[in-house]
């Protein structure tokens, strides 16, 4: 180790570190390995696993998020996927709980905020899953743009194979409701979708406003208006 009594520079230069210890300015040269330990070796491994399972329920929801490449998305539902794998148990499938289940895809614009009432998935349904719309004033449960005329609710229902990193499949449906006072009915979708043991499967929804231009009806693209949101998620069956 190199001392300089008189002159010192913070920071790296090249294959160089200088820095202070003890109050004494010193440099020493970077290691030629970085010696990783048996916990960040996994943690590396596990994050790379789930980067894979990201990128595959993302493509899956192409039709509800078009920009579903985008950065801040991806490091979100990297991270979901991080946490859900740390904790997933493979003998034990069922409805997945954590950061994943409820995750907000666009955080200018949350659906929970956009959308009181929960939308809600039966997935006891062999070969179907079934999305559950309930009834409600939209006045009073949807908060919508000014001058909204129509309501679309974008759902896809998508998974992937977590240990094979293969995409399984996606079914996708849509819902035109007139923004209109009054109660509205509540509604279900029955998509065609079959759960498979070693599959994580998820539902996500997406909400569409749509206001009158001249004598047709223009979709709002505004990012603060364009809330989407993975309303459940399961895993094998």
């Amino acid at each position: 180790m190199a001392k300089y009594p008189t002159i010192f520079t913070s920071g790296k230069v090249g294959t160089v570190i200088c820095y202070e210890w003890k109050g004494m300015p010193c440099v020493r040269s970077m290691p030629a390995h970085v010696r990783q330990t048996k916990n960040t070796k996994a943690a590396a491994k596990r994050f790379g696993h789930a980067k894979t399972i990201s990128r595959l329920l993302r493509e899956g929801m192409e039709t509800l998020v078009p920009d579903y490449r985008a950065a801040e998305l991806m490091y979100r539902v990297d991270n979901a996927a991080a946490e859900w794998l740390k904790q997933a148990d493979p003998d034990h499938p069922g409805p997945v709980t954590g950061s994943l289940n409820g995750l907000e895809l666009n955080v200018e614009s949350e659906l929970r905020y956009r959308l009181k009432n929960n939308i809600t998935v039966d997935w006891d349904t062999p070969g179907k899953v079934i999305v559950q719309i309930p009834a409600m004033d939209l006045f009073e449960s949807v908060a919508a743009p000014s001058g909204t005329v129509m309501l679309q609710l974008r759902i896809s229902a998508t998974g992937c194979m977590v240990q094979e990193r293969d995409r399984w499949e996606t079914k996708t449906a849509t819902i035109d409701i007139p923004f209109e006072a009054g109660m509205q009915g509540a509604r279900s979708v029955e998509l065609p979708y079959r759960l498979k043991q070693g599959c994580l499967s998820i539902v996500a929804v997406s909400l569409v406003y749509f206001k009158k231009k001249r004598d047709e009806a223009e979709e709002v693209k505004e990012q603060r208006w364009l809330p989407a949101r993975i309303v459940s998620a399961y895993y094998g069956k």
